[in-house]
């Protein structure tokens, strides 16, 4: 027995580099592609980028790291249940073998559901979904942009709603709405909306879908881009019962994408019909004005010229009798007032007899001028008479008018349609 012990042959013998070494390379050719299930735990993130954690179920854990750059569709974060993809390699300063992850996916509806709940309660707490943040949206828009799939029906009926009920401009940026890289499309359709198009609203849509299928639009990096959008954004994501996070952060949310369009823009046959109600409302109130003043005018009782100058002529013929029995009145008085002189002033009859010519001369005087006067306005009144705008018309003149205004012959070329004003009536012409 001892003889055949020693006959035995010895293991090479090998550093503990080059054993460790042997390991690494067998254990990377037999697992260099694997899946593992299980909950996180002691996740930590390097300040050169790569995350650091472990993955473990009831009996065991599995040290895992995902390399900086490493694009993922999940992110990690403390006691969510994911499955991980990677490959088994090891770190033989620590003699361990650990998991590479390249890969992350959701592990069931419970985990997700549980890490949707943080991210609601995280945003939440900073103020996202208050309704102080929320824009309004234009009512008459006249460029809507829609961040969606090119293909499929979500961009057709958004298309086609539009069209039907208020045509506008439409700008389509083409994304992917699920799976890998998804999250960065979006972002990046909406900052560049912002620097290339401005358009007046935005919509964020896509067709219903899992809680998997739609889980890129509760990323918190939308999330943030769509909270800082200075463009109104509506979310049309999934059904009525999908919910996501982007509903909440948006300006709006639409049930459906064809919502989203009815909310974009009004029905065009209302507003044709309102604008039709509000010409007629104004045209009478237009015509109330005009009543207004035409009466105010009527009660004011404003003469013409003839009938001023007329007017004038009366009331000079007034004046000039009233004087005339004043300077009657007054000589009558004075002669009774001389009649009583005694004849102790022998020269009282001469001193009346001058007294009544000298009266008499002024009121002679005075009565011829007034009679000059009368004679001046009568000419004046002929005067007026002939030059009187009817009288013009009747000697075969006419007046250009546009809306009440004579026009100058520029004003008339301008104008384009005016009236000529003649004796006989009025005629429209056209001004070429």
């Amino acid at each position: 027995m001892d003889n055949a012990v020693l006959s035995m042959e010895k293991p090479a013998v090998l550093t503990v580099t080059e054993l460790a070494k042997r390991i690494q390379g067998t254990v990377s050719t037999q697992f260099s592609s694997v899946c593992v299930k299980g909950e996180i735990s002691g996740y930590t993130k390097h300040s050169s980028g790569h995350q650091y954690f472990t993955i473990k179920d009831e009996g065991a854990l599995l040290d895992a790291i995902c390399w900086r750059g490493t694009v993922l569709s999940v992110s990690l974060q403390e006691g969510a249940e994911i499955i991980a993809y990677g490959r088994i390699t090891t770190y033989p300063l620590r003699s361990r073998y650990q998991i590479v992850v390249e890969q992350v996916e959701a592990s069931g509806v419970g985990s997700l559901q549980k890490m949707l709940k943080e991210r609601y309660e995280n945003f939440k707490k900073k103020g996202y979904f208050e309704e102080e943040h929320k824009k309004l949206l234009p009512t008459y828009p006249l460029t809507i942009g829609v961040i969606s799939s090119p293909t499929g029906a979500v961009i057709q009926d958004i298309l086609h709603r539009i069209r039907d009920r208020f045509p506008c401009r439409v700008v389509l940026w083409p994304v992917s709405v699920q799976g890998e890289g998804a999250e960065k499309e979006i972002v990046h359709a909406i900052e560049g909306f912002h620097t290339h198009v401005n358009p007046d609203v935005i919509i964020v849509a896509r067709g219903g879908g899992s809680l998997e299928d739609l889980w890129v639009f509760n990323d918190e990096s939308i999330i943030q881009a769509v909270y800082d959008s200075k463009i109104p954004v509506i979310s049309a994501i999934g059904h009525e019962t999908d919910i996501t996070l982007i509903d909440y952060v948006a300006d709006v949310r639409a049930p459906t994408p064809t919502g989203a369009a009815e909310l974009c823009v009004p029905v065009r046959h209302a507003v044709l019909l309102q604008l039709k109600s509000l010409g007629h409302a104004i045209e009478a109130q237009i015509l109330q004005k005009l009543e207004w003043f035409l009466d105010i005018v009527t009660r004011m009782r404003i003469l013409t010229p003839t009938q001023m100058l007329e007017y004038k002529v009366q009331y000079l013929d007034d004046t000039a009798s009233y004087l005339e029995g004043k300077m009657q009145n007054i000589i009558l008085l004075h002669h009774s007032k001389l009649s009583r002189i005694t004849l102790m002033a022998p020269d009282v009859g001469r001193f009346e007899q001058r007294v009544q010519i000298l009266w008499q001369a002024l009121f002679f005087g005075l009565k011829r001028y007034l009679d000059k006067c009368v004679h001046s306005l009568s000419d004046y009144q002929i005067l007026l008479s002939k030059l009187d705008i009817p009288t013009t018309l009747k000697r075969g003149f006419c007046i250009p008018r546009s809306q009440g205004h004579i026009l100058s012959l520029d004003g008339a070329k301008k104008s384009g349609n005016f009236d000529l004003e003649f004796y006989e009536g009025t005629l429209t012409v056209s001004c070429k």
